[in-house]
C-alpha cells in the first residue's frame, strides 16, 4: 500500500514541459505586471558581485520600466521601438532600438509578451520542491548575450520568484522578484521617456 501511494506520488510529479506550459500560461494571461526586484550582477574576471535594487513595470505588448534606486539610481524605459537606460549620475542617455537592447528579449520575451518558454528553448527541469521547481533554458537559437537561464517558478501561482541568465564568459545576472502584482492599471506615462534638459543622447543602431 505504501510502495503504491510512493508511485502515485512520483507519477503525478510536472514534467518541465508541464510547468513551462503553465508558467506560460500564466504569463500569456498577465496584461501588465508590477513587482518590486533585487538584482545581483556577478563578474567572473573580479569574482565581485554588485547589489542593485527598485522596482519594475511590465505592459503588453512589450514595455517595461526599471528603476532602480539602490546603491544608484538608473532608469530604464522600453515603449515598444526604442529602450532608454538613463542614469542622472552621468547625465546621459543610450538609446537602442527595441529587441537589440540589453539581453532582455529573451530573457524576459515570456512576460512581455514577445517570446514563448517552449518554443524559444530546450527545458531541463533542475530541482523540484513541494512549493518550487527550478528550470534551466537553453535558447534554441544561440543567442549573442545569454548562454542559458535558469528560473525558479512558484508551482502555487506559476510565477517567476527568481530568474537567473549567464553569458558566455561566466557572468551571470540574478533577478530576485517579490511583491507581485499582476494586472495593474498602469498610467502610460510609466512607458514614456522625455530626456531632461541638458542630458547627452547617444543613438545606437
Amino acid at each position: 500500500m505504501i510502495i503504491s501511494l510512493w508511485a502515485g506520488v512520483a507519477l503525478a510529479a510536472p514534467t518541465a514541459e508541464e510547468i513551462a506550459q503553465r508558467l506560460q500560461a500564466r504569463y500569456e494571461d498577465t496584461t501588465s505586471l508590477e513587482a518590486r526586484f533585487i538584482q545581483e550582477a556577478f563578474w567572473k574576471s573580479t569574482q565581485r558581485v554588485k547589489v542593485s535594487r527598485g522596482v519594475v513595470f511590465f505592459e503588453k505588448p512589450g514595455k517595461m520600466r526599471w528603476e532602480y534606486k539602490i546603491p544608484e539610481k538608473v532608469l530604464i524605459v522600453a515603449d515598444g521601438r526604442n529602450v532608454y537606460v538613463f542614469r542622472p549620475a552621468s547625465r546621459q542617455v543610450m538609446v537602442f532600438p527595441s529587441g537589440k537592447a540589453l539581453a532582455s528579449d529573451i530573457t524576459l520575451g515570456f512576460i512581455s509578451g514577445r517570446g514563448n518558454i517552449l518554443r524559444d528553448f530546450r527545458l531541463r527541469l533542475e530541482g523540484l520542491g513541494p512549493e518550487t521547481a527550478t528550470l534551466e533554458l537553453v535558447p534554441r537559437k544561440p543567442h549573442p548575450q545569454v548562454e542559458r537561464l535558469r528560473v525558479l517558478v512558484n508551482l502555487k501561482t506559476y510565477l517567476i520568484r527568481e530568474l537567473w541568465y549567464w553569458d558566455y564568459f561566466g557572468n551571470y545576472t540574478r533577478l530576485i522578484f517579490d511583491d507581485i502584482r499582476l494586472n495593474p492599471r498602469l498610467s502610460e506615462e510609466l512607458f514614456t521617456f522625455k530626456p531632461p534638459q541638458g542630458v547627452e543622447i547617444i543613438k545606437e543602431r
